[in-house]
């Protein structure tokens, strides 16, 4: 991993403590469980068995568990899942038809365990079939006072981005390009805390990836800051071509039977190589302002 810099209101943010290493956000939807039955059997797995020994404490919106080492985070957490849940319910115009269940790991080790992970990896937050894992707000921080962690964590920690991934997850019932519920996640946490994540390996590129490259493997591309980079931009984009409501559009019309090429056409009548085209365009002009050198 890179190291990542933090952007604020076109202000570096340089935290004072060594998270700055790792303040992007790994979310790896690990498996797309397009199958609704599937998903609700894992949904219900992680809620009823994976966790049932953990502490529980539920909000209007979503559930949380969690160790007792993090007893005095847990309503924070809750009352901040609720208040984002809120906030993409009148986003997206929509409901989900589970409440999301949120972990919160004590340590980096643990959650790397419980995904399988080598230790030389790192997440902060993994969403994946209603089930959101999130780092410890204490992991976030280098400091004892609560109201500091939970003020830190509220404008930098990770959750709007992962209950972005829930809400695409169930309004396409699982069918959406990975690229795309990634580029909405980031997008969110730009518009309501001005948070952009930039990295050595996604400034000044020489090219960017083909629209086919981040539809194949998305996770599996090398430079994944840039892929999640680009990413981002080309949401922006298209709400520059298309209307500010275009997203939102998009995902009501996907569904199980709906791709994301097909809800294009219908709404746009643009195909895959007609948006292809147009983005090459529009990023001619605009390269600089979001490629440009950190």
């Amino acid at each position: 991993m890179g190291f990542f810099l933090k952007i604020k209101n076109n202000k570096i943010l340089l935290p004072t403590i060594m998270l700055t290493l790792f303040l992007v956000i790994v979310s790896i939807n690990s498996v797309n469980f397009s199958n609704k039955h599937v998903k609700n059997a894992t949904a219900v797995y992680h809620r009823n068995v994976a966790y049932r020994n953990w502490v529980s404490v539920n909000g209007k919106h979503v559930d949380v568990r969690y160790k007792k080492a993090d007893q005095k985070h847990a309503e924070f957490i809750k009352k901040l899942g609720d208040d984002l849940y809120l906030h993409l319910k009148e986003r997206y115009s929509y409901t989900p038809t589970i409440n999301p269940l949120i972990v919160i790991y004590p340590s980096q080790q643990e959650m790397l365990q419980n995904l399988g992970w080598e230790n030389d990896k790192y997440a902060s937050g993994v969403y994946q079939s209603g089930t959101i894992r999130l780092l410890s707000p204490t992991q976030w921080y280098n400091g004892d006072n609560s109201d500091d962690i939970h003020l830190f964590y509220k404008e930098n920690g990770p959750l709007l981005h992962e209950l972005t991934h829930h809400f695409v997850d169930e309004m396409t019932g699982g069918n959406y390009p990975t690229w795309y519920t990634e580029a909405l996640a980031q997008l969110e946490e730009y518009k309501k805390y001005q948070i952009q994540w930039i990295d050595e390996d996604n400034s000044n590129p020489n090219e960017l990836f083909a629209f086919k490259r981040l539809n194949n493997n998305f996770y599996g591309i090398e430079n994944q800051a840039l892929a999640y980079r680009q990413s981002l931009i080309i949401a922006i984009f298209m709400e520059e071509k298309f209307g500010h409501n275009i997203h939102k559009q998009l995902l009501m019309e996907m569904d199980v039977n709906t791709s994301f090429e097909q809800a294009m056409k219908k709404l746009t009548g643009t195909d895959k190589k007609q948006l292809e085209k147009h983005w090459e365009t529009w990023i001619k002009n605009n390269k600089s302002k979001y490629f440009g050198k950190i």
